[in-house]
């Protein structure tokens, strides 16, 4: 998969390592594969967790992670969602 939004490469990243990382390990992920392509992954990662921040520009059913801790996230393990045009079941 070719990744078109740095969310679909978030997704590629957490499915590729395992389901929960830092924010630095995916990022180092994405970089390595998408050279100067995205800036840090913190803030999109942030956006991406379920129910999240007010501010976040992600819709409800787009917000595929859990914060485990500071600075770290989870592929959540209920619902289903949709990661730019892919559909993930989990």
């Amino acid at each position: 998969m070719t990744a078109q939004h740095q969310a679909e490469a978030i997704w590629e990243a957490m499915t590729a390592l395992g389901g929960e990382r830092t924010i630095a390990e995916v990022t180092d992920w994405i970089e390595a594969r998408y050279p100067g392509r995205w800036k840090s992954a913190g803030t999109p990662m942030a956006d991406l967790t379920y129910p999240g921040s007010a501010s976040s520009q992600c819709a409800l059913d787009e917000r595929c992670l859990d914060r485990t801790d500071r600075g770290t996230y989870r592929i959540r393990q209920r619902g289903v969602f949709r990661v730019g045009t892919d559909t993930t079941p989990s």
